[in-house]
């Protein structure tokens, strides 16, 4: 009598047990659950705030910058089937302009530091004979990859203002404008790139 009594106390502590322990699973699931939803959605708020701060314009429908109109050093036109499979930094910018002349150490440092196995770099010149920028790169320091856009046809259509950058895809195809003057390299500037641009591809 008092073994049978024993036997379903016993059962009744580990049926209790197993309960209890299929209760606790549920509650961490759903928690583990509920932090990821907050966290994607914190994330994703995190993204467009980023963007927003950042001035950038996402583009939706396919459209190219005929970056075969600006001219090289030796005033030839440039050869963008060069980039061609690779993302792109293009770069809208004058040696009078100060928000450019802001933004350019930061730039290079994205070129010197960054960009390198990750995208290609091409800053446009714009209505500047390429002695005058040549010779303000050098006095700064500057070596990043230059072209010509002597009479404005490219920024007139796609620099109004300027600095302007864009970030293309391996098809030439514009992925987003960044408008006006940027820390290149600070956090807030990668955070953006990495959304914009994949590491691997």
């Amino acid at each position: 009598m008092s073994n049978k009594k024993r036997k379903s106390v016993i059962f009744f502590i580990r049926g209790g047990g197993l309960n209890t322990l299929l209760a606790a699973g549920l509650l961490i699931l759903s928690v583990a659950l509920l932090l990821t939803a907050c966290l994607s959605n914190r994330t994703a708020t995190d993204i467009n705030n980023d963007l927003e701060r950042f001035n950038v314009t996402l583009y939706s429908q396919k459209e190219q910058i005929p970056l075969d109109k600006p001219l090289t050093l030796e005033g030839e036109q440039y050869d963008s089937a060069q980039l061609q499979g690779k993302y792109v930094f293009v770069s809208f910018w004058a040696t009078w302009c100060p928000y450019c002349q802001r933004e350019m150490p930061s730039k290079q440092r994205l070129y010197d530091e960054i960009a390198e196995g990750w995208f290609d770099f091409l800053s446009i010149a714009v209505g500047q004979e390429p002695e005058t920028v040549l010779n303000y790169m050098k006095e700064n320091g500057f070596d990043q990859p230059v072209v010509f856009d002597l009479e404005n046809e490219l920024k007139d259509v796609y620099a109004p203002r300027i600095p302007t950058s864009y970030i293309l895809d391996t098809e030439g195809n514009i992925v987003a404008r960044i408008n006006g003057s940027q820390e290149w390299d600070s956090a807030r500037a990668l955070r953006v790139l990495n959304y914009l641009i994949p590491r691997n591809y």
